[in-house]
């Protein structure tokens, strides 16, 4: 109860207050691996905002908010935005009369460019996104200087000038704060740079051959995303896109089709399920030990960004050079960012549980399904209800005919039930490569 003439908003308080001051205080010293989990979770609510229609319209450090914070355990930091004065909707016919009073600092060319009346987007966003970045990799500078007038920054973003990378910023976060700031929208054109062409088969769709324009190399292929999660899903891609075990992600495609298109790497000879199954790849052990030992080096990879792969099976392995005989021959790559997962994710209702102990989980099911040669784990026929009902009753799968022992051994560690005694990623690597000293690496 107040004065009628007002207003008052209850809302939750942060603790450690907004993420500018904590970084201009020194309180908040970040990590780059901790500074990509507080900018995941600011693209993850920037995404749902959007998903509901609207722009925030006044992305910056002073409106994150802390709730949880430590410069080195990733599952210990937590931020919310606030702020939504300046909240716009997401319609690219809506013209705003009345003119905001977004900073300049902040604000993307083309708000520049229509005095803050119009050009509001989603794009516009991802721009103070980059802009957002940069102030935090900066340890809580002020974009173009304290003592820059407003006059000359309207000038250099309308020259198209950018901000000097920050000398704490690393080359990934420095990729991924210069693609935010793109003059444009798209890094490819649908037939100017690139030719879509048939579906591949068994893709229901999603995938599609294409080609360079002129015809060059690598392999590519076009991928039909989902509209409400594509902007998710594709950060997760671009920001590993480093690693010589996950997919190669080029950028989104411009089309008329009012559908997101990403462009990645084509891995040629497809995924490792359609492989086994249909027998046109029988590795031997020695093999299999070294397509396994390439996976865990993409997860340890993700595991060390603070991400969870969540989907962990054969079908997301693409295999780009196979040789059953000769381990060197070989090259795969993880892709896709309830058969698989993890006993403590069947229990949660909202996923909340989802570790690196449910993606070594997962990797149990995915070597399993190796040894197998393909076959899906308790049977295609299965209803989901059912494998979920079996897997709460701790019925386990059992050791494939033609799997090693010594792989069973490492399989069955990767599947006990409770998540702590599971071994870890690294430690899984290193029981495969003992395995295999011991052995000479002639298991088969």
């Amino acid at each position: 109860k107040n004065d009628p003439r007002s207003t008052i908003l209850i809302q939750e308080r942060a603790p450690h207050g907004n993420l500018l001051k904590l970084l201009q205080t020194q309180q908040f010293k970040p990590s780059a691996k901790i500074l990509k989990i507080i900018f995941l979770q600011i693209i993850d609510a920037m995404i749902y905002i959007i998903d509901q229609d609207i722009i925030h319209g006044d992305l910056r450090c002073a409106n994150v908010l802390v709730f949880e914070m430590s410069p080195f355990e990733t599952k210990r930091n937590l931020v919310k935005l606030t702020n939504f004065s300046l909240t716009c909707t997401n319609d690219p016919s809506f013209k705003n009369d009345r003119q905001t009073s977004i900073s300049i600092r902040y604000a993307a060319p083309e708000i520049i460019k229509s005095k803050g009346q119009s050009d509001y987007s989603e794009f516009s966003g991802v721009y103070s996104m980059g802009v957002l970045m940069w102030e935090a990799c900066s340890q809580g500078e002020v974009p173009d200087g304290i003592d820059t007038s407003e006059n000359d920054i309207r000038r250099r973003k309308s020259n198209g000038e950018k901000l000097p990378m920050p000398n704490a910023c690393n080359k990934q976060l420095g990729e991924i704060i210069e693609g935010c700031w793109s003059l444009q929208t798209y890094e490819y054109q649908l037939n100017v740079n690139v030719i879509k062409k048939n579906s591949l088969n068994g893709l229901h769709g999603r995938f599609y051959e294409a080609d360079w324009i002129p015809k060059r190399e690598p392999p590519i292929i076009l991928m039909i995303m989902n509209k409400e999660t594509s902007e998710r899903e594709a950060s997760w891609y671009l920001m590993l896109n480093s690693h010589s075990h996950i997919i190669h992600t080029y950028g989104f495609v411009e089309n008329n089709d009012q559908l997101p298109k990403l462009l990645q790497e084509r891995a040629i000879h497809g995924n490792l399920q359609i492989l086994l199954q249909r027998k046109r790849f029988q590795p031997l052990n020695k093999v299999l030990i070294t397509i396994f030992l390439q996976i865990l080096d993409a997860m340890i990879y993700i595991t060390s960004q603070g991400i969870v792969h969540g989907n962990l099976c054969c079908s997301n392995v693409l295999v780009f050079r196979m040789n059953p005989t000769n381990s060197s021959e070989n090259l795969v790559k993880l892709t896709d960012f309830i058969r698989y997962c993890a006993p403590e994710i069947l229990k949660s209702i909202d996923q909340s549980n989802y570790s690196e102990a449910s993606d070594v989980y997962s990797l149990g099911v995915l070597m399993w399904e190796v040894c197998s040669h393909g076959k899906v784990p308790y049977g295609s026929d299965t209803s989901n209800d059912d494998i979920r009902q079996r897997r709460l009753n701790a019925e386990q799968l059992l050791q494939p005919n033609d799997c090693h022992t010594r792989i069973w051994i490492i399989i069955e560690h990767c599947l006990l039930r409770t998540p702590e005694i599971r071994d870890t990623e690294k430690d899984t690597v290193k029981i495969f490569r003992n395995s295999s000293r011991v052995s000479n690496m002639n298991i088969d």
